[in-house]
């Protein structure tokens, strides 16, 4: 009834792209959790206005979120994700060694 599919190297990308997703996820998820807690602790030494430190902690996160969903936007735009020529996977390589750097 279903063909047995062949294709090794289609199944290695999709797996490679679910490990690349759920990395970036999990990246996404620390840094928010570690400035969050940053913020809470200024809030916490400061009392209940808003501290120069926590605006800081708030700036920062903010800025590190951006700059992760823009090397997330770029890795994706420069690959084909089912691209698995060999042109194919040295654009992966490149394109995951930029979002790394």
């Amino acid at each position: 009834m279903f063909q047995k599919i062949e294709n090794v190297p289609l199944f290695a990308r999709i797996d490679n792209i679910t490990v690349f997703r759920t990395e970036h996820s999990e990246l996404v998820s620390v840094i928010d959790e570690i400035f969050s807690k940053e913020e809470q602790h200024a809030v916490s030494s400061a009392g209940t206005t808003k501290t120069e430190a926590q605006q800081r902690a708030s700036g920062f996160k903010e800025q590190a979120l951006k700059n992760l969903k823009e090397a997330y936007d770029q890795f994706c735009q420069q690959i084909g994700l089912l691209n698995v020529s060999k042109e194919g996977e040295e654009i992966w390589t490149n394109a995951k060694k930029q979002y790394d750097f």
